[in-house]
């Protein structure tokens, strides 16, 4: 379980730019892409701060 936390890093970050790629306008591909990586960092941030120990010390 701990490792599939810390490889979702590398799938998140493939699939949030597939998903900006496919926008018509390139600005707004651009945006899209850049809010979901924040969203998709923050997220990661809490998980690793508050799962993360519970799997890994448990």
């Amino acid at each position: 379980m701990a490792k599939l936390l810390l490889m979702s890093v590398i799938f998140m970050t493939g699939v949030i730019a597939l998903a900006g790629a496919r926008e018509r306008d390139a600005r707004r591909g651009l945006a899209r892409t850049i809010a979901g990586l924040a969203l998709f960092n923050v997220l990661y941030a809490l998980l690793v701060i508050f799962v993360y120990p519970q799997i890994c010390w448990k």
